[in-house]
């Protein structure tokens, strides 16, 4: 009995004290989903305040990728010529960001390892970002990968000899990664920048039109690709990318503006001779497409306006337009905005 007794007083000098844990946890329970509302709900006000000031907020992408460099050649040049426009115009987010590539002519993959193993001063080094445009004049590979702290390196295939050959597969291409990444300094990841095909409107091929292709051009674009037809090249090109870069975990991030520029021509009809100058480059009007996609899918974010109202025209462009600024109608926006949201939503898909 006397152990019932004690047993019993025991109990009623513990009941209190559970009480008193139980009602210590329910508070802290309650502070703890208080204290997860105020978050939810600063986060609210910060998002709010963000669109207020007129700054969308940032998609994973856009937080994760500031510096992207290009190892190129002229067609990255026609991506790159309108780029730090674009970017300044649309706003970036508010964001700081740097873009730049390596340019020379033609350059395939085996002339960038021949550059890099000679350490030749042989590119110019083309950057744009926030604050301006600079190019420098015969600098090497090295140097420019030692510049900034870059999160991307995009590679640029040099036309047909890096899209159907050997070069686009395994040989030159990983030379080039483990150079890079010997010589940048920082965490980075890889990328692979595709641009428009060639056309094959029969302007381009005729006395009529500014420049010439080289001698035998076509007969190598049908000894390449098995067609001289546009899409057809273009679907060759796409799956190749698909086989041997989209399946090459190595490469995180791809661009595609080839995909927007595909999609003007083939879905909205936009001529040839409007977005090529020549056989192989764009015209003022293809490169602001092409910069449009490119931004696209750098910030993962849909174009809802395009905000350039004109951008300068290069005379030799007379054939085709009238001297003095491209101006960019209400027709041409629609055009680019479109064509530059096609690549976001299916870059390497064929439009159809």
């Amino acid at each position: 009995m006397k152990r019932v007794l004690a047993l019993l007083l025991v109990l009623i000098t513990l009941l209190p004290l559970a009480c008193a844990c139980g009602q210590s946890e329910l508070k802290a329970e309650e502070t703890a989903q208080a204290e997860t509302k105020t978050e939810a709900a600063a986060e609210t006000v910060t998002e709010a305040a963000t669109e207020t000031a007129g700054m969308k907020p940032q998609s994973d992408y856009e937080k994760k990728i500031t510096r992207i460099l290009v190892l190129g050649n002229s067609g990255s040049n026609d991506v790159f010529f309108q780029l730090g426009r674009v970017f300044n115009a649309q706003g970036f987010g508010g964001k700081q960001y740097t873009l730049a590539f390596l340019y020379y002519s033609g350059c395939k993959f085996s002339q960038h390892v021949e550059f890099m193993r000679q350490d030749a001063p042989v590119y110019d080094y083309r950057k744009t970002n926030d604050v301006g445009y600079t190019t420098v004049a015969g600098a090497t590979m090295k140097e420019a990968l030692k510049d900034e702290q870059w999160d991307v390196i995009l590679l640029h295939p040099g036309g047909s000899d890096d899209l159907t050959h050997e070069n686009l597969k395994e040989s030159f291409r990983k030379q080039i990664e483990e150079y890079v990444n010997e010589h940048v300094p920082t965490e980075h990841a890889f990328g692979y920048l595709h641009r428009a095909t060639n056309p094959d409107d029969e302007v381009f091929f005729s006395s009529d039109w500014w420049r010439q292709p080289p001698e035998g051009f076509r007969s190598n674009q049908k000894k390449n690709y098995g067609t001289e037809d546009y899409m057809e090249r273009y679907k060759i090109e796409m799956n190749l990318a698909k086989a041997h870069i989209l399946t090459d975990p190595t490469y995180e991030y791809t661009i595609n503006t080839a995909s927007g520029m595909a999609y003007a021509h083939k879905i909205l009809g936009v001529s040839q001779t409007a977005l090529y100058r020549d056989y192989t480059h764009l015209t003022d009007l293809g490169r602001v497409i092409s910069a449009y996609c490119l931004y696209a899918q750098f910030t993962g974010e849909a174009i809802e306006e395009v905000k350039l109202d004109s951008v300068p025209a290069k005379a030799r462009q007379a054939h085709y337009q009238s001297q003095g600024d491209l101006v960019l109608t209400e027709d041409l926006k629609h055009i680019i905005k479109e064509s530059a949201n096609f690549s976001l939503q299916n870059p390497w898909e064929i439009p159809s």
